[in-house]
């Protein structure tokens, strides 16, 4: 059931993982459709607690595309086998260290855009994250693998790669810096530290200078201007100026000062004072005076000489430490940004691993036994012992196991028969799934396994209104919305809508296409509703168009020959033969709530009644 036991990816189809619930989404509960949909109950629901988002962003990749690589497999489940020694207790500490993780390859990409306008939040979770990883291996390294922490100690150093870009963002950002906005420490530019100090020792400067102009205010001048609040600030693309507020200086003053020359006048509020880049000041008059709302605003010979000396200072240090810290970002992103990326899918690996055995421990989360760990082999052999559905179980009181043996040299096909809600299709669909977790290198819900890889696995279930998968490009390749689609099928046309059995003929058609002898194939109740017209002789189908078709002809012709073989069966199937018969056999009604029966190997019923 594997090409050769090379790598690859197990093939699965659209319809197949809604046939299996692989998935299953639950749209949003608002009459409005509003929101956003959520899984509901399916297997990846059932195995996805993993706490980061690119675990479960890995996760479900790994549902959408299993492998069929022996080395991968046995690693991942080598893996789990290990998490869950001593009662699964590594589980527990290590999920704990992975939900403190971001998700890092969106950090990086957001760290690696804000070069150009460096962003304290994305250092500081970046920084976040590094001292994480580190604590995240210390507990991987002491608790799995202590001979391998002491061989990469001295290998790498104490801390490896991830100590020395911390090291790096630590020895760089001060975030506690006094300015808002400040990032850079201390000592790495000399440039940079001159122009901090002179911007921390500004607000006493200006005050001083304030102090200066009003010793220049007459005496006999001072009674009629005690209203007013003088102070010296600086504004954005206008520069350092000297604000009175209260009221606009009286000629007399003016002339008094004649290097004073109004700017513009206007509002004072709070929202103009807080966009103020530096601002002090000083005023004259009794204790207690207001300035009111109302400012004017005027360049002197003082604000000239600041604008000269200080100029944009804030504006000179913000661009100076983005350049420093775009400098420092694209130094840690080309040293250590490929080994992150690494780390972060190590991570992501790990999170689904620890998804994968905290299934496995419980059940499912149900009052199941534990999942075992199956054999995995390259021969085309499926052998399952006391098997479970993983998700019937869950919802069920009490369950009855199946067992299954199918063999290369053997019968490799079942035609399982039996009564309604003897357990038929729960059976059917929970060999597909135990066979589809194998793939993923997971724990399967059985006491014992036996599972040869396959290349495909398939499943006819009941087609969606309107739609009809494609015979062309394998299953899902196609589909027929709201009316049929001309083509080399010969049936359907513009405006008929293809029946519900030709919808199943076109997806068993293409099932069986695209099918190898290491393919596994599930077929649940395939032309239930035409097999009385079958018997009777009658024709089959409402649409003239579904008779035109040859593959229709020979998909009849086989579900013909296939019921003429059973009832030409009589007795269990003898080793070695191709087709292999089943009966499920319904227990008490008390007992029989969604569980798969007792199967027997047995004759088949005179008609194929409930086929699957």
């Amino acid at each position: 059931m594997i090409r050769g036991g090379g790598g690859g990816l197990l093939h699965v189809d659209v319809p197949t993982l809604a046939a299996l619930q692989v998935f299953a989404s639950e749209r949003h509960p608002s009459a409005m459709g509003l929101g956003k949909p959520k899984e509901g109950f399916s297997l990846f629901g059932l195995a996805n607690r993993c706490v980061t988002q690119m675990g479960r962003k890995l996760l479900r990749l790994w549902f959408l595309r299993p492998v069929v690589n022996l080395e991968v497999l046995r690693d991942r489940q080598d893996t789990i086998e290990v998490l869950l020694r001593n009662g699964g207790e590594l589980i527990g500490a290590l999920r704990a260290e992975l939900k403190k993780l971001p998700d890092i390859p969106s950090l990086l990409l957001r760290a690696a855009h804000s070069q150009q306008r460096p962003d304290s939040r994305v250092l500081g979770q970046l920084q976040a994250c590094l001292q994480q990883l580190l604590r995240l291996r210390a507990v991987f390294e002491t608790q799995l693998a202590p001979g391998l922490a002491e061989a990469m100690r001295g290998r790498e150093g104490e801390g490896g790669p991830g100590q020395s870009a911390l090291d790096l963002l630590l020895n760089m950002l001060d975030a506690r810096q006094s300015e808002e906005g400040s990032l850079v420490a201390a000592g790495v530019c000399p440039e940079l530290d001159r122009l901090k100090a002179a911007y921390r020792a500004l607000p006493d400067y200006l005050t001083r200078v304030v102090e200066s102009e009003l010793q220049r205010v007459p005496r006999c001048l001072v009674r009629h201007n005690s209203s007013q609040l003088w102070s010296v600030l600086y504004l954005p693309q206008v520069g350092f100026v000297m604000r009175v507020q209260g009221q606009q200086l009286t000629a007399d003053l003016l002339d008094a000062l004649p290097d004073y020359e109004l700017a513009f006048e206007g509002a004072a509020g709070p929202e103009e004072v807080g966009n103020c880049g530096a601002a002090a000041g000083a005023y004259g008059g009794e204790a207690g005076a207001s300035g009111g709302g109302w400012a004017a605003y005027y360049r002197t010979d003082a604000t000239r000489e600041l604008n000269a000396r200080f100029g944009d200072m804030q504006y000179k240090i913000q661009d100076l430490e983005a350049s420093l810290v775009a400098e420092m970002v694209s130094r840690l992103l080309a040293a250590h940004g490929a080994r992150l990326a690494r780390a972060a899918a190590v991570a992501a690996e790990l999170d689904c691993l620890l998804s994968l055995a905290a299934m496995a421990a419980d059940g499912g989360g149900g009052a199941a036994p534990p999942y075992c760990r199956p054999q995995l082999t390259s021969d085309n052999v499926l052998s399952i012992v006391n098997g479970r559905h993983p998700l019937a179980e869950t919802v069920v009181p009490a369950y009855i196991p199946f067992s299954t043996a199918m063999r290369g040299d053997g019968a490799r096909l079942q035609v399982v028969t039996g009564p309604n809600a003897s357990g038929k299709s729960c059976y059917a669909r929970a060999v597909a799934l135990i066979v589809f977790m194998a793939h993923l290198g997971a724990y399967v819900p059985a006491e014992a396994a036996v599972v040869g890889l396959v290349d495909r696995i398939a499943a006819r279930a009941a087609a969606p209104p309107g739609a009809v998968w494609g015979s062309g490009g394998g299953v899902g390749g196609g589909a027929w919305e709201g009316g049929g689609r001309k083509g080399s099928d010969g049936c359907g046309g513009a405006g008929l809508r293809p029946s519900t059995f030709l919808a199943d003929l076109a997806q068993v058609s293409a099932m069986l296409v695209s099918a190898t002898s290491r393919s596994l194939l599930i077929l649940d109740e395939f032309g239930k509703e035409v097999i009385a017209a079958l018997q009777g002789g009658r024709p089959v189908g409402r649409s003239p168009a579904v008779l035109r078709s040859e593959g229709v002809r020979r998909d009849l012709q086989c579900l013909a020959r296939l019921k003429a073989a059973s009832e030409l069966a009589a007795g269990p199937a003898q080793d070695g033969a191709l087709l292999e018969l089943l009966q499920s056999e319904a227990g008490q009604p008390s007992a029989a709530e969604g569980r798969v029966d007792s199967l027997q190997a047995g004759a088949a019923v005179s008609k194929l009644y409930g086929v699957a």
